[in-house]
């Protein structure tokens, strides 16, 4: 990771809550809190949800996303584009499950209707200077 993915990813652990927008099949915008899992060593962002939810249809009928975090204490702002999907590994869910997902999730990482999502990064922007003179922008490089 370079420094730029360091920022992001220290603004993520400071913000574990983002907004996750999506796009309905009808092309209605939804906004809704989720908590950040983990940020992993590619950038990519991982969620879990229950599976039989609507953003898991937004996320079938479109894929892209975008992710704001903010810290306004801080003057700290970020907004993450990309493509977010299910995946279905029940390894990947039992490595990523911890104590904040068992009060979603009370019976582990193999609860009924507990869907994983990843979301990859395209391009980020943020802001984090005092009088927001700053500001940042990074374009993944998928090689």
């Amino acid at each position: 990771m370079n420094a730029q993915h360091d920022k992001v990813k220290n603004i993520i652990d400071k913000m574990r809550t983002c907004m996750f927008i999506t796009k309905s099949d009808e092309g209605e915008i939804k906004i809704r809190p989720m908590a950040t899992n983990s940020y992993d060593e590619n950038g990519n962002i991982w969620f879990f949800t229950d599976s039989h939810s609507t953003k898991v249809d937004d996320l079938n009928s479109d894929s892209e996303v975008i992710l704001s975090y903010s810290i306004p204490s801080d003057d700290t702002f970020l907004n993450i584009k990309g493509h977010a999907y299910e995946v279905l590994d029940p390894i990947k869910k039992e490595q990523l499950f911890n104590f904040f997902s068992k009060a979603w999730f009370p019976d582990g990482p193999n609860s009924p209707n507990l869907g994983l999502i990843k979301f990859v990064p395209t391009e980020a922007e943020y802001w984090d200077s005092p009088d927001w003179k700053v500001f940042n922008y990074l374009k993944w490089l998928r090689l």
